[in-house]
């Protein structure tokens, strides 16, 4: 009985921490000869809170990050802001989001996965991923960071906030791209 309470009380002193550090710092960037588009995955960031009662959201293991793609032909740019978390409880099924001027964005659904189901009387760990849409106007227009709302299928919410560094990460990064392509 001491074991599992020991084991447990080192996971949440140290788990958190350990997770944060874990976090990506720097943009990287992946170009293959057999990819048409030079790939960006962003700084890591922690910045998803539940709106209202949905608290369960509010998790140190959650992760966003935007990620870009550049077209080595034409330089043209994609962005879409990954978000993955993680919960306990039934499937929420994320499905749409929506700027801070409430503009609905474009919404991809990536995985909706149980993680454990080991104590079942608090319900299942549960993990989903997704992605948003993201302009280069709207990331260039708020240098300082700004938030998206998403929405599940069963009523919940969660907000994202996107982070000054993020942003200013992200578009140097595109333009060091975009300046090798020339």
């Amino acid at each position: 009985m001491l074991a599992p309470m020991l084991a447990l009380a080192i996971l949440t002193t140290y788990a958190p921490s350990a997770i944060a550090q874990s976090l990506r710092q720097t943009p990287d960037i992946e170009n293959t000869q057999f990819e048409p588009d030079v790939k960006i995955r962003g700084v890591e960031a922690n910045t998803i809170s539940g709106d209202g009662a949905d608290r369960e959201f509010n998790s140190y293991a959650n992760r966003t990050f935007i990620r870009s793609w550049v077209n080595k032909r034409t330089g043209f740019v994609m962005h879409q802001l990954y978000v993955w978390i993680w919960y306990r409880g039934d499937s929420h099924y994320f499905r749409f989001a929506n700027n801070e001027d409430a503009q609905p964005l474009g919404f991809t659904e990536i995985s909706t996965d149980v993680i454990s189901c080991r104590d079942i009387s608090r319900g299942c760990v549960m993990s989903e991923s997704f992605g948003v849409d993201l302009s280069s106007a709207q990331l260039a227009a708020n240098p300082l960071g700004f938030g998206i709302k998403c929405y599940a299928k069963d009523g919940s919410s969660i907000i994202v906030q996107v982070t000054q560094t993020q942003i200013r990460e992200q578009l140097q990064a595109v333009q060091r791209i975009q300046r090798g392509l020339r």
